[in-house]
């Protein structure tokens, strides 16, 4: 019970008014803003951070656009069991393996690679100018 009371003393504040304890006045704040804001501040807006990480996707999606002009190279293994009946499916004549590579140039497709990177390329200056408007 005595704990019950302690607790209930702790959550009223009793004890600071039994003991004239009065809180300490806060500090007087300044009403004038600084002159100059610093980067870190100015970094912490949402709508900043926001643009910020559109601004890196379409510097990752200008870098894949690029990288779609190099040759793609494919590799293709398989390992399977092929067997007409049951008795037979774990027997090293039922396995069968193989692999395959596979090239694709992109010679043919200059105009469309030339396009997307372009189209890329403006959705990422979009984003840099909604960025700038943002700060500015």
């Amino acid at each position: 019970m005595k704990e019950i009371e302690a607790r209930l003393m702790a959550l009223t504040n009793s004890q600071s008014r039994a003991l004239n304890l009065r809180p300490a006045p806060l500090p007087a704040v300044s009403t004038q803003m600084p002159t100059e804001l610093g980067y870190e501040l100015l970094a912490r807006r949402p709508d900043l951070q926001e643009a910020h990480w559109y601004i890196e996707a379409s510097l990752s999606e200008v870098d894949a656009a690029k990288a779609a002009f190099y040759p793609d190279i494919n590799l293709m293994g398989f390992l399977q069991q092929d067997a007409l009946h049951l008795s037979d499916l774990f027997r090293h004549s039922a396995q069968q393996m193989g692999l395959s590579a596979g090239l694709t140039l992109p010679i043919f497709d200059s105009g469309r690679l030339n396009a997307n990177l372009d189209i890329v390329s403006a959705q990422n200056n979009l984003s840099v100018a909604k960025y700038n408007k943002a700060v500015g």
